[in-house]
């Protein structure tokens, strides 16, 4: 029973971080398709909600880690970096932190659509629906024989 916890527990915490490990752990772990999905959209989230609402400690950080104010940053639309996350961002905009969800951890795509100006609403909207597609579509895949 312990081990069924740690399993669990495992895979929802890697999710809330980045889908890619969650996602992996689960199917290390053998789960079936339906447990995969809940446990790594639900991990996903509640990592998402998570940083939504720590927002504006997360906005400061990547401001200063950028070395921009989320005044020059919001002003200009996007961030000038060239970490991938930036790049991600300026190319492709939302759609594309939606995108590469299973990828990018969950913090610098918030903290990167934060520093946008964005609403937190339809950040959170993007990047649930990003991680659910994601989650539902290696679900699908684990589920079709090979």
């Amino acid at each position: 029973m312990s081990s069924l916890i740690v399993e669990y527990g495992s895979v929802f915490a890697a999710s809330m971080l980045r889908l890619f490990v969650g996602a992996g752990l689960s199917l290390a772990y053998g789960h079936h398709p339906i447990e995969f999905w809940l446990l790594t959209t639900s991990g996903s989230i509640v990592g998402v909600s998570l940083c939504l609402f720590l927002g504006t400690k997360l906005q400061s950080f990547w401001s200063q880690r950028t070395g921009k104010t989320a005044q020059q940053a919001s002003s200009h639309r996007s961030p000038a970096s060239p970490l991938l996350v930036m790049r991600i961002w300026q190319q492709y905009g939302l759609w594309g932190l939606a995108l590469a969800g299973i990828w990018v951890g969950t913090i610098p795509s918030v903290a990167i659509a934060l520093v946008s100006g964005m609403s937190k609403t339809r950040i959170f909207l993007f990047l649930t629906g990003g991680k659910i597609a994601w989650a539902t579509l290696i679900a699908l895949m684990g589920k079709v024989p090979f």
